[in-house]
This record gives structure tokens, C-alpha cells and sequence, in this order.
């Protein structure tokens, strides 16, 4: 026995044991009763088209939603650059600031998506506003961190030694 025909019986064998699934799998609807597939009804079929227009005057939330999305890719994107600046220069002031801002705001923006997405209307500006507060808060302190103290980069350095 050679190889080849070692791969070509396994070959075999797994095409095999595919097309025996794949029998069982289409005939377990035909399982089903006259009586039941009778009563089974078909799904309605719904449109999802729209003639409005993204950015139209008369759906202004939408328009508003585009840009949130793209500010916050933006600041995702800062991110994105600025970390790996904070790790080859640490200790530099402008990286430090612009972490300081870049990452409270990034973060407040997906919270702010949480919120909408998934808080209750009764709760909402509760939530945001707690955010919102949290947020300026958490940039107050990375600014006063910066300004007063060794700086995010600095700072993180030093917990990374303990």
C-alpha cells in the first residue's frame, strides 16, 4: 500500500461520511407529518427599503448619527496612534495630553452607544449624564496627572515596575 492510495481511501471515507450527513440532514423536514407541514406557514416577507434619504432633511437623526460614527473613528484612530507613540517616546508631554483626551472620549463615545442601545428610555439621561460626568471627570484627573505628576506614559511605567 502506498501512500497515495492511503490518502485517496481517506479521501474517500470523509466524502463518504459528508454526503450520509448531508442525507440525514435534508431528510429530517421530510420527517415532519402531512398534517404538520399544513399547519407550518410561511414567513411573511417584509421590506426593509426606505425612500428617505440618509442625510434628508426630514431624518436629521441619522445625519447626526453618520457623524458621531465618524468622530468616533477618529478618536479611535488616535488612539490607535498615539499608543504606540506613548511606548517608543514615554514621558513626552503632547503624547501625554493627547492620551488625556483621546481615550476618555473614545471611551465616553461607546459608552454613549451602550447607553442608547441598551438602556431603558426611562434611565437614559441618568446614564448619559452619569457618563458624561464620569468622562470629564476621568479627563480632569489625566490632566491634573500630566500636569502635576509624572504623566500617563511615566505613571504607567511605574505600575508596570511594581
Amino acid at each position: 500500500v502506498n501512500e497515495f492510495s492511503i490518502n485517496q481511501t481517506t479521501t474517500s471515507q470523509t466524502m463518504f461520511a459528508l454526503r450520509r450527513f448531508a442525507a440525514t440532514a435534508t431528510r429530517a423536514p421530510m420527517a415532519l407529518s402531512i398534517a404538520q407541514r399544513a399547519s407550518v406557514q410561511p414567513i411573511a416577507s417584509t421590506s426593509f427599503h426606505t425612500t428617505t434619504r440618509v442625510s434628508s432633511p426630514q431624518n436629521p437623526s441619522d445625519a447626526s448619527g453618520r457623524s458621531h460614527w465618524c468622530i468616533e473613528q477618529v478618536f479611535g484612530y488616535g488612539s490607535l496612534g498615539l499608543i504606540p507613540l506613548a511606548l517608543m517616546a514615554p514621558g513626552t508631554s503632547a503624547i501625554d495630553y493627547g492620551l488625556a483626551v483621546v481615550l476618555p472620549v473614545h471611551s465616553y463615545m461607546g459608552f454613549d452607544s451602550v447607553v442608547t442601545d441598551y438602556v431603558s428610555d426611562k434611565m437614559k439621561p441618568v446614564a448619559k449624564a452619569l457618563s458624561l460626568i464620569t468622562h470629564v471627570a476621568a479627563i480632569g484627573g489625566l490632566v491634573y496627572f500630566n500636569a502635576h505628576d509624572v504623566g500617563i506614559t511615566e505613571g504607567i511605567k511605574v505600575l508596570w515596575s511594581l
